[in-house]
């Protein structure tokens, strides 16, 4: 109950502010650019049932999470085009059910590399070819790079992360992996 995908919202860092929970359900879409979202549409994606407007969508009852869009393993499970987030009716639900697992890329991916209308179009650099890569093309997302996805994490632990990661980027040494793999920057990344 407490993830980004859920609430439409994330702690972040804002200088002269400190610590804020921002998102979709609370600034100005940078997509689309306007003032208010779509939510027939936004529903598409987001992890929640009954989306019909942003403004009155009960985000504290855990009846309306969608938990299928990360964890359907059968790679067949989609939500339905303005059907307020409900799964598409040509979905066979018994299938998606006897394939729940832990989340693979192609969860991830199906909305996205494809939000916007089609693949690597709204975030310019997410895309369907990440989802067999190697490291020189994404370490975040390679099969052998990081394993950045924490979709259950708490806003602590996701702002640990972003510390680390800007800790990492910002300086010019190497970090040990947990499965003993050395992570060093990009020789475009060094200063």
């Amino acid at each position: 109950m407490a993830s980004a995908h859920w609430n439409w919202e994330r702690a972040g860092y804002i200088e002269g502010h400190g610590i804020e929970f921002i998102g979709k359900k609370n600034v100005v879409n940078n997509y689309c650019i306007g003032s208010k979202t779509n939510e027939q549409a936004c529903a598409k994606c987001h992890i929640g049932f009954g989306m019909t407007n942003n403004d009155e969508y009960n985000y504290e009852n855990a009846v309306n999470v969608d938990c299928m869009v990360c964890h359907d393993n059968s790679e067949t499970y989609q939500k339905g085009a303005s059907m307020a987030g409900y799964p598409d009716r040509n979905v066979n639900l018994e299938q998606v059910a006897q394939s729940v697992g832990l989340p693979q890329k192609s969860n991830c991916g199906s909305c996205h590399f494809y939000s916007g209308g089609g693949n690597n179009v709204k975030h310019g650099d997410l895309e369907d070819a990440q989802l067999d890569c190697n490291r020189d093309v994404d370490v975040h997302m390679a099969s052998n790079g990081l394993n950045l996805s924490a979709p259950h994490a708490t806003p602590q632990q996701i702002i640990k992360l972003k510390v680390d990661c800007i800790q990492f980027h910002l300086t010019t040494k190497t970090v040990q992996l947990a499965n003993s793999a050395t992570l060093q920057h990009p020789t475009w990344l060094k200063s």
